[in-house]
Order: C-alpha cells, then structure tokens, then sequence
C-alpha cells in the first residue's frame, strides 16, 4: 500500500482571503492553507503528518488514500508512513494485540510504544517480523522529489 492521499487545492477569492485551500478528501474535515501552491503543498504535508500522528498515538483507524484522479498527492515522511502502512495492516488482519506482541517476542503492553507510536524507533527486523507475521512485506521505492 503506498500511503499517498489526494488533496483538493483551491484559489480563493480576494474577498475570502486571496490564499490557496488544501482539502483531503479521505480525511474528514481536514483543510490547511498557504500563501502559494509551494506553501500550501508544504502545510499540506505537516497536516498529513499530524492528522497520521494523532491516530496512532491513539489508535484510531487510519483511512486508505482514495484514487489520484488528476489530483496532486501528499505523502508523509518514510519512517511515519511504515508504522501507518502497518497499523493499518494490523488493524485489518483480525489478529490481536497479544498475539501479535507474542509473535515479535514483546509484552503486549509494549507492542504500541515499541513498534506502531510516531516516535518510537523499532529496530529493522522488528518491522519485517511484524510485517510478515501480517502477511505482509515492504518494498521500498525511490522516486524523484517533486
């Protein structure tokens, strides 16, 4: 799954402020501004961020990005979008936390903080056990910066 989300960008008027509107589609409610497309792309990236942030610190559902459809994409940064891609997976597996805690040799109490919270740093092998133990693998793409 590549964690890119389609946004809406919208000029508007000079009397509603002359600035750009970034809208998410896939996330409810979500909009962010900037003064130019660039600003706006940058707010939009830093709102992804947080909104992908503030689910998994409290582990709530995290939406699937909808099709482009000619819109522009925003991604997270690499290491927020695995533990993203994985909550997800994990989330749809139907596997439990105990259970899978038990599979990577962790406490379930510590499965969380150790492998899916944005700040924790999980050790590559953790990662790829957890993400086969879902049925999973990562596959990793380079892509030229936009």
């Amino acid at each position: 799954m590549r964690l890119a989300y389609p946004i809406e960008l919208t000029l508007l008027t000079p009397d509603e402020g002359g600035r750009w509107l970034v809208t998410f589609p896939d996330w409810n409610g979500a909009v962010t501004e900037g003064i130019d497309p660039a600003d706006a792309m940058a707010n939009a990236v830093d709102c992804l961020e947080t909104m992908l942030d503030y689910h998994l610190r409290k582990e709530l559902d995290i939406p699937a990005p909808g099709p482009a459809r000619g819109r522009r994409l925003v991604a997270p940064e690499s290491d927020l979008a695995m533990k993203a891609v994985l909550w997800r997976a994990f989330r749809q597996s139907g596997i439990g936390t105990a259970e899978l805690a038990a599979q990577l040799g962790l406490p379930p109490d510590h499965l969380h903080r150790r492998l899916f919270h944005p700040r924790a740093r999980p050790r590559p092998s953790l990662v790829q056990k957890a993400a086969a133990t879902l049925g999973k693998r990562f596959v990793i793409e380079l892509e030229d910066a936009a």
